[in-house]
């Protein structure tokens, strides 16, 4: 039994190790001319001494486009201005309109390239003069949901940020995650896919199932972005 445990861990860390090396490979930009993005930072942890405000933890840092739900997230060290807008030049497309809160970092988008306006979090989920609502703060939401506590450990913790991620995209174009997973790994170095065949001719009766949970509110709304639908899509868990 504890060698079958043992199997199970090295899979799941071998599929993290597909899904991070397909997002350096397939870096995403979200946003576009007038299209809307919402960025925010938010910290991952727990209550110190479980109670007060006080959270130890990790930053990170992440934006959401508004019309199609396509986001990305990515730990940081802290959240100066030196750290987070190289990220969003990298991630976000000029022309957008970023939607943010009062954080110093953002006071020059309007010079970067980008429309800026702000909403703060603290006061409400909508902005009482813009009708801006606040998508981020739901996506931090479901990504603390989606971390247990043992997910938090700093060492693992961009693993399961990018199989998050990497869930709620195939989601967002209804796409079949455990056929996008073995599109992946098909582009991965030769040493992963060794990996996958050790792991393969090491598994001991019964068969373990590996089960694929994509459960991410689906975007309705459509967008050139947007493939067609597949059929038959999976979970991974």
């Amino acid at each position: 039994m504890a060698y079958c445990e043992r199997n199970m861990v090295d899979w799941n860390n071998f599929c993290r190790e597909v899904v991070v090396f397909s997002s350096f490979q397939t870096h995403l930009q979200i946003g576009g001319p007038g299209k809307i993005v919402e960025i925010d930072e938010s910290k991952i942890g727990k209550r110190k001494f479980h109670r007060g405000y006080a959270v130890e933890g990790q930053w990170v840092f992440g934006g959401i486009k508004r019309e199609t739900n396509k986001c990305f997230i990515v730990p940081v060290e802290d959240c100066s201005k030196q750290t987070l807008l190289p990220l969003i030049k990298k991630c976000i497309r000029p022309g957008s309109v970023i939607i943010s809160d009062f954080c110093k970092a953002y006071y020059t988008l309007d010079e970067e390239g980008y429309t800026h306006q702000k909403v703060n979090h603290s006061e409400h989920f909508v902005d009482t003069e813009t009708g801006h609502h606040t998508t981020i703060e739901g996506l931090w939401r479901r990504l603390k949901v989606s971390l247990s506590a043992y997910n938090r450990r700093k060492i693992f913790f961009n693993g399961y940020i990018q199989k998050f991620i990497f869930l709620r995209l195939c989601n967002v174009n209804q796409e079949n995650p455990f056929e996008e997973f073995l599109l992946d790994n098909f582009t991965t170095p030769q040493t992963l896919k060794l990996k996958t065949k050790e792991f393969q001719m090491n598994l001991s009766e019964p068969s373990i199932v590996l089960e694929v949970s994509a459960s991410e509110e689906s975007d309705s709304s459509e967008d050139e972005e947007a493939p067609p639908k597949k059929e038959g899509a999976l979970n991974i868990s």
